[in-house]
């Protein structure tokens, strides 16, 4: 509400060529991404000369080239779209799933499937998604943990010299 309130960031000092007929003029402009990264471009209207800058990973304002900006981009495209976590988790899920006993198998599968819709739900926002991935591990291994192995016998349809019975 209040400026004195505010953080201070940063400050930067820009060159403005003098306009004779009227007073120089800039635009500056205060945005972030889907990361809550802020971003601060100016823009000398005269020059058309274009400046970015963001909060970096000092809490300081550095200057952003589009290269530096683009591979920041990049990166977190690849973050939310490549998820190696949620690969290996749903493939672990898979596995578990076909030694659970059907009654277990429905409760089972309709929280895979909760977690998959929220999980979705949660496209841009990577923390998020960490945060349901960690959650789904620990109930996952839980399962995994309290399975009965010793009367799973997967075996059990098989004679005693390997061979499926006559």
């Amino acid at each position: 509400m209040y400026a004195k309130d505010n953080l201070f960031l940063g400050s930067v000092d820009i060159q403005v060529p003098r306009n004779f007929k009227e007073h120089e003029q800039f635009q500056v402009t205060y945005s972030y991404d889907i990361n809550s990264m802020l971003y601060v471009e100016i823009d000398i209207l005269s020059t058309q000369e274009h400046f970015t800058y963001q909060i970096g990973q000092t809490q300081r304002l550095e200057k952003v080239t589009k290269y530096n900006h683009l591979n920041a981009v990049k990166n977190v495209s690849l973050q939310l779209n490549q998820n190696p976590e949620y690969d290996a988790l749903m493939e672990k899920a898979k596995r578990i799933f076909t030694e659970l006993d059907p009654v277990t198998k429905d409760y089972y599968q309709a929280t895979l499937q909760q977690f998959i819709v929220h999980f979705k739900h949660y496209h841009n926002n990577i923390k998020k998604k960490q945060e349901l991935l960690t959650i789904m591990e620990d109930y996952i291994d839980k399962f995994e943990k309290d399975m009965d192995y010793e009367n799973l016998d997967i075996f059990s349809s098989f004679d005693d010299e390997g061979g499926l019975p006559s």
